[in-house]
């Protein structure tokens, strides 16, 4: 026979003589879904004494859950895995109890998992199955997720697809609402926060999104895994790329339009093991149409590059590794000797960014379209300048060369280590030694270090550095001054805000030529150079740091000392800490409280750090990245309310979790807390112990989303 879906209700009916089990045997064969809502047309029940009867025998209530309304911390407390495990949804909080609804009172287990997750008493509400699983479904599925993330972030500009993408794609997940504020949240974050790339990185337990600042990855927030498919689909979708297709790697660009300006976007997907990685780089013509002497190079680099680049013929080749510049020097080149009387034609792999009055063509190795059947074209439009954007083998090499040598000006790059390398490169890729010294006018090598922070850079005592890079600068005659960063809120507390560029520069002439004609080798050429005072990597970037514009630890890899560190400053022994331990900010301006709660969660284990005002807790936040927040409401400075919208309106610091101290036990002060992104809620006066057993129970839920 057919179980009820209120099969529990059978045993204490049948008890407590309300119904027979004649009836109940007839009802199944009938197979009725629900047993109280047929007793109730049978009025063997009202809905009130149905109510009473579940009060009674279960110490519970009844609700349809019709008007029923979610507390988001109590959704927040209770893990997805146990709501579908024992088919319950978390209510409310009252007090020190969570309610609960559920299909079924007789599940102790599910009393005794959602008890200890939450650290609260249990409170039943009974509950329809199906009511219970829609709510489910709705609150913890995948949009309920993005939803869920986007009410602790910052809100985004509104981002337009400038190409109009096909948006055919009836899958709700992917074009909803919340999945395009979401991608929309991080392109126009991570424009604000000038990332040249976004990583979207799927594992087992999480998706990871990291941005590159200023050459280097930094983790901005950790999501749930489920929300990886979506995200990825969506930013498909942007570049025009085939959404059903997770096997293969795909590649595409759009244009974004973020408020008044336009960005292009290069998206990448790439199967990994746990699903599809994204990489988005993000492309801002406005980095690009730099004015030549605004190029971060010192001005004495530049006007020594002058002199070459308005030559009427001849080869110049920018050297360095990916991601050092090059583009931008070359464009920023070609648009500084760009006028009516001449033609300039680009063959590029990819167009990085779209120039006016500069002819420019992509390369397509499927079509037929390399970079050597280009050039031949090319030679055939009447050029007068001709950029190459790479040589990578021996015929366009030659091609290039020969131009170089028949009145083009030739522009292009390699990938070498430094100056010198290239022309071995050349000689080894085949090209008569001769051509290369006929041709060749200069080569720059060039790197990109971090910038200083202006607003937080200070001196360094020479006594606090390491004697030995002390004597390099003294020793290339460069006043030994040094400089640092200290961080602040404008480099996000890193020390640095953008990057300059240090140079290299091979300047051939007649002497130099006749070595590279003879076949020397770079031994030689780097001799006879240096005797002309070639200006070496080395140099420019000691400059740099002499001038407080970056770090000896930004420039040490072109020094070779062994060195442990650069800056040796002197440090009071502190106790080794457990790097893998959760770390904790305390945020109270009465000390006896913050040094109490430090006590007590170090001997827990955790790292705990303190801030005795709202503007620090702020600082210390973006600082150390805390994974867990401990705000008292009243304190100097900022209060408890306002650090919190301070932090959930950065992308980096919106989703760690917080609690909240304060001694105003009120609804108000509770629901201002949640409305505000709080994940919990603490009055005071309070037990030390219930806060080190919510802190617990919070990492857990954590623990459990991550899982799911």
């Amino acid at each position: 026979m057919k179980n009820f879906k209120d099969e529990w209700l059978v045993k204490p009916l049948i008890k407590n003589k309300i119904v027979d089990t004649k009836l109940i045997n007839d009802l199944r064969n009938l197979k009725i879904d629900s047993l109280h809502e047929e007793l109730i047309k049978r009025n063997v029940f009202t809905s009130v004494s149905f109510n009473e009867f579940v009060k009674t025998n279960f110490h519970a209530s009844y609700d349809d859950l019709s008007t029923i309304a979610i507390e988001k911390m109590a959704k927040d407390i209770v893990p997805e895995a146990i709501c579908r495990k024992h088919i319950l949804m978390p209510l409310r909080i009252e007090g020190d109890n969570i309610v609960i609804a559920v299909h079924d009172p007789h599940d102790i287990t599910a009393n005794a998992d959602v008890s200890s997750v939450s650290g609260r008493q249990v409170k039943l509400v009974v509950s329809p199955m199906e009511k219970i699983l829609q709510l489910i479904n709705e609150y913890y599925g995948n949009d309920a997720q993005v939803y869920d993330l986007m009410k602790k972030l910052p809100e985004g500009d509104r981002i337009v697809v400038v190409t109009h993408p096909r948006e055919a794609y009836d899958d709700k997940n992917i074009n909803s609402p919340p999945v395009i504020k979401m991608t929309n949240l991080i392109i126009s974050d991570a424009f604000k926060s000038r990332a040249s790339d976004i990583h979207i990185e799927p594992e087992e337990k999480r998706l990871v999104l990291r941005y590159r600042i200023d050459g280097l990855l930094k983790t901005i927030m950790v999501m749930p895994p489920s929300i990886g498919p979506s995200l990825c689909s969506r930013f498909k979708i942007i570049a025009e790329l085939d959404i059903s297709n997770h096997r293969q790697p795909q590649d595409g660009r759009n244009t974004v339009a973020i408020g008044e300006t336009k960005i292009d976007l290069r998206i990448s997907t790439l199967p990994v093991a746990h699903g599809e990685k994204i990489v988005i780089r993000i492309l801002n013509p406005r980095q690009i149409q730099i004015p030549f002497y605004e190029l971060s190079f010192r001005k004495e680099c530049l006007q020594k590059i002058e002199k070459y680049i308005k030559n009427r013929q001849g080869l110049i080749i920018i050297t360095g590794p990916a991601g050092s510049g090059k583009t931008t020097t070359l464009y920023s080149t070609l648009g500084y000797i760009k006028s009516e009387q001449i033609n300039i034609t680009t063959v590029e792999d990819p167009i990085e960014y779209k120039l006016a009055g500069i002819n420019q063509v992509q390369v397509n190795n499927k079509a037929g379209l390399t970079f050597a059947s280009v050039l031949r074209s090319v030679l055939r439009q009447d050029p007068n300048v001709i950029m190459v954007g790479e040589i990578r083998d021996r015929e366009t090499a030659d091609i290039a060369i020969e131009a170089s040598l028949t009145g083009h000006m030739v522009f292009t790059t390699l990938h070498t280590n430094d100056a010198i390398s290239s022309i071995i490169r050349l000689a080894d890729m085949g090209v008569e030694r001769y051509k290369i010294g006929n041709s060749l006018l200069a080569v720059v090598a060039q790197r990109l270090v971090r910038k200083i922070c202006d607003k937080c850079k200070e001196e360094i005592s020479l006594n606090d550095v390491n004697p030995e890079f002390v004597e390099v600068l003294k020793n290339n005659n460069i006043p030994p001054r040094f400089f640092k960063g200290k961080g602040c809120s404008k480099c996000s507390f890193t020390g640095f805000v953008d990057r300059i560029g240090v140079m290299e520069i091979f300047e051939v002439d007649k002497e130099i030529a006749e070595l590279i004609s003879r076949g020397e080798n770079a031994k030689t050429l780097l001799s006879a150079a240096k005797e002309k005072r070639m200006q070496m990597l080395l140099d420019d970037a000691l400059w740099q740091v002499s001038l407080g514009l970056t770090t000896i630890d930004e420039v040490k890899h072109f020094i070779d000392i062994k060195a442990s560190s650069s800056q040796n400053m002197v440090q009071a022994a502190a106790k080794p800490q457990d790097k893998t331990a959760k770390k904790i900010l305390v945020a109270d301006d009465d000390r006896l409280i913050s040094n109490l709660l430090k006590a007590v969660l170090e001997t827990a284990g955790f790292q705990v750090i303190v801030a005795n005002d709202g503007k620090a807790a702020v600082e210390l936040i973006g600082r150390h990245q805390p994974d867990l927040i401990i705000l008292d409401v009243m304190m100097p400075q900022m209060d408890g309310f306002q650090v919190l919208k301070t932090i959930r309106s950065n992308l980096a610091t919106s989703n760690i979790p917080a609690i909240i101290l304060t001694a105003l036990d009120n609804s108000e002060s509770e629901l201002k807390a949640m409305q505000y992104g709080a994940d919990d809620f603490i009055p005071k006066p309070f037990k030390p112990e219930i806060v080190l057993a919510r802190v617990k129970s919070l990492f857990r839920r954590m623990e459990v989303s991550s899982e799911n």
